[in-house]
């Protein structure tokens, strides 16, 4: 979805969506009896944003948006695809994601919630519907698209560890002016002490020398 061309992504999503609609024809007839809606969809780690419209009693479509396109719809939902493809299989909780901030809603709320409610009552299985798609050749993609998720999750988990490292490097740069004020305070203090005990050895040594002196007796 990063690297596909508009015109191949926005065919893709189109025979997805025919796909869907055969095989949960309950869900659109639901969807088309709604309030009718124009949802925005911004994954926040893919370069495209997306037109749900449903309601109406118009089956519902997927649009991908034009870059340029500054219309507005009635709600804006944004986070990463994963929590929105989640989203859409009620494998979590959006309400959970909203208070957590990884999901942010913006717009007419009723609209959003319509639509959860909706999708709700469906059991989606967005990775199935994908594969069979490919007919005869099911199982082979299936092997595919779970290598290539495993892939994108081990890259993934390694551009976080390196992110990490590259925070931990500038939280040490931060903190090392402090660390080589706190050591000249130390050293400044040493030298005070060695000071001040130098001082008190020739004091001693003073006192030693007066109490052994004859003319002192």
């Amino acid at each position: 979805m990063t690297v596909a061309p508009p015109f191949v992504l926005a065919r893709a999503i189109d025979a997805l969506l025919r796909k869907m609609e055969r095989a949960h024809p309950r869900l659109f007839k639901n969807l088309a009896r709604l309030k009718p809606y124009v949802i925005h969809v911004e994954p926040s780690d893919l370069p495209h944003r997306f037109a749900l419209k449903f309601g109406g009693d118009e089956k519902a479509f997927v649009r991908l948006l034009d870059p340029r396109d500054e219309t507005p719809g009635d709600a804006c939902i944004k986070g990463n695809i994963d929590v929105l493809l989640n989203l859409l299989q009620g494998r979590i909780d959006g309400d959970a994601l909203f208070f957590t901030r990884g999901l942010v809603i913006a717009g007419d709320t009723a609209a959003v919630v319509a639509l959860r409610n909706t999708l709700d009552r469906e059991e989606i299985d967005l990775f199935a519907d994908v594969t069979s798609m490919f007919g005869p050749l099911q199982k082979p993609a299936e092997r595919a698209l779970t290598a290539l998720g495993r892939a994108r999750e081990a890259a993934r988990h390694r551009a976080a560890e390196f992110i990490d490292s590259l925070r931990e490097d500038k939280s040490a740069d931060a903190a090392a002016p402090a660390w080589a004020n706190e050591r000249d305070a130390l050293k400044a203090e040493l030298k005070t002490l060695q000071t001040r005990i130098a001082k008190l050895e020739v004091r001693e040594k003073l006192a030693k020398g007066a109490s052994q002196d004859p003319a002192h007796s």
